[in-house]
């Protein structure tokens, strides 16, 4: 190609290029503010932030206020700037094409956070006016979720499945619910699904060690080791597979396995509970008591909230004739059963009352006496939102 022509089709291109422009900033000048403002919201949900920054500079220029001031809030929870950005969004602008995007902002910003009561109410009036919008929802279940409230949590997680059916995620989090709740059976139909959509390699090794606990539970050891065989070997997954060997009375695969586990643990001592639980197991059905009672000893250390782990040292105190000891251990026993029953009703209540502050107060005290000092936090700071956000639920303006 001549250097003419080199010349003459650069000119061509720059002229194209030149018409697109000038094609784009009609199309958008015959925008009207509200059309131009939810392009704009549009872009920052995608991620589209110096588009977004291009539009709400016309909006100023534009003279609309509005507009350019909700589209920045957006900007600032964008990049994380959570409290700068609730300093923009005034529920009372929620109103017309601005309500949707102001709410939505405005409740992510309160549950990044913490502000759990007030995440809440934006977050369930934005869900109950657009029941479609499926971020909105996914925050509320997450809002309920660490309020302690798992009834409203897994109908929020409900209509997400109905929402995003080919999402994981709102069949893990409800499979960790039931987990926690002893709801197996439905727990396993849920980490079932959740596989069943194809989550991240990282994510489905964590949904299936949780789905061979329910399987277990649900004395399923044929299924839970096929499913624990396609796993990585690590301590975690090796303690669950040698209770299942244990169960099926194959003592010297669980010993194998155990031993594996212990190898693969080295210095770090995360998850070792499950290899000591398999290890205790294992020296109980070899009536090897004395060495039982010291792996037992070591599980309660990490675990003092764990009942039968409390109660299988009693009756190992009381195989070895240490009746002192075994009424002891006993009494310890019933002591933290009792707790754990409170626990359960305190939780059932604060299910059924999402802004009860006592009943979350309780639940933190009650898991600091079990040795549960995360759970007793997060407790605390659910209490904590709750109180700090009462005034503001009875007076928000959203209406």
């Amino acid at each position: 190609m001549t250097r003419h022509r080199k010349l003459l089709w650069a000119l061509l291109l720059l002229s194209g290029l030149a018409i697109v422009v000038v094609f784009v900033i009609q199309s958008t000048s015959q925008l009207t503010n509200e059309e131009l403002f939810l392009d704009g919201v549009d872009a920052v949900e995608r991620g589209e932030l110096t588009a977004a920054r291009s539009i709400r500079q016309r909006l100023t220029e534009r003279g609309a206020a509005s507009e350019a001031r909700i589209l920045n809030g957006g900007l600032l929870a964008a990049g994380s700037q959570w409290s700068a950005s609730l300093d923009l969004l005034d529920p009372s602008l929620a109103q017309g094409h601005l309500r949707r995007p102001v709410l939505l902002w405005a409740g992510r910003c309160f549950l990044q956070i913490r502000e759990l009561g007030r995440a809440e109410v934006v977050l369930r009036t934005l869900v109950s006016e657009f029941p479609e919008d499926s971020k909105a929802v996914r925050m509320l279940a997450v809002t309920y979720y660490d309020l302690g409230a798992m009834h409203p949590a897994l109908d929020a997680l409900g209509q997400l499945k109905k929402l995003d059916p080919d999402d994981y995620r709102p069949h893990h989090m409800s499979g960790v619910i039931q987990l926690d709740f002893e709801q197996y059976k439905q727990a396993a139909v849920d980490f079932t699904e959740a596989l069943s959509r194809k989550p991240p390699e990282s994510t489905r090794i964590e949904i299936s060690k949780d789905l061979a606990r329910a399987q277990i539970k649900l004395l399923q050891f044929k299924e839970a080791l096929r499913l624990l065989k396609e796993l990585p070997e690590s301590p975690e997954s090796l303690g669950i597979e040698s209770i299942c060997h244990l169960a099926q009375g194959n003592e010297s695969e669980a010993e194998q396995k155990i031993r594996l586990g212990q190898k693969l643990l080295g210095a770090s001592e995360e998850f070792v509970g499950e290899l000591l639980k398999a290890e205790a197991r294992l020296l109980t059905q070899r009536d090897d008591h004395e060495a039982a009672l010291a792996v037992l000893q070591n599980l309660s250390a990490l675990e003092p909230h764990n009942v039968q782990t409390l109660h299988a040292i009693s009756l190992a105190f009381g195989r070895l004739g240490k009746d002192a000891e075994r009424d002891a251990a006993i009494a310890r026993t019933e002591q933290v059963r009792e707790l754990r029953k409170e626990l359960t009703d305190l939780s059932k209540r604060a299910n059924a009352e999402p802004f009860n502050v006592e009943v979350r107060t309780r639940i933190a005290s009650v898991c600091t006496e079990l040795g549960l000092h995360e759970l007793a936090a997060s407790w605390n700071q659910a209490a904590l939102a709750i109180q700090d956000s009462a005034a503001w639920r009875k007076q928000a303006d959203i209406q």
